[in-house]
């Protein structure tokens, strides 16, 4: 017998991955808002940055 596996279950785990990715993205995005100077100033002084 071949029965065709539910849709909801992968849709879940897709939304609940797509939730994750977001939310680390967000953090990420706001992270770099509050240090965004320091690490800029850090990467410059290592002679990391590409822009200086």
């Amino acid at each position: 017998m071949n029965q065709i596996a539910p849709v909801f279950p992968r849709i879940a785990v897709v939304a609940v991955v797509a939730a994750g990715l977001s939310m680390a993205v967000t953090l990420a995005f706001a992270g770099w808002l509050q240090h965004g100077a320091a690490i800029f100033l850090a990467l410059s002084e290592n002679g990391f940055s590409l822009c200086f």
